[in-house]
């Protein structure tokens, strides 16, 4: 969750790499606004397809 990476990103120096539940550019926004460096896409290219990184990368950038 969210919340356990804030908690280890305060607690350590350790870089986290956010991954779970990230289908979108918002989902991937939360993980690097709690200060993960890197998120990892799962879940969403089986579902979704490949064409779902370019659409969370759109969203990121714009």
């Amino acid at each position: 969750s969210l919340a356990r990476v804030v908690r280890i990103r305060k607690a350590s120096s350790i870089p986290v790499v956010g991954v779970g539940g990230i289908y979108g550019y918002s989902d991937a926004l939360q993980y690097l606004l709690c200060g993960c460096p890197l998120v990892g896409v799962g879940s969403a290219l089986y579902f979704k397809g490949p064409e779902v990184l370019d659409q969370i990368c759109d969203g990121l950038l714009n």
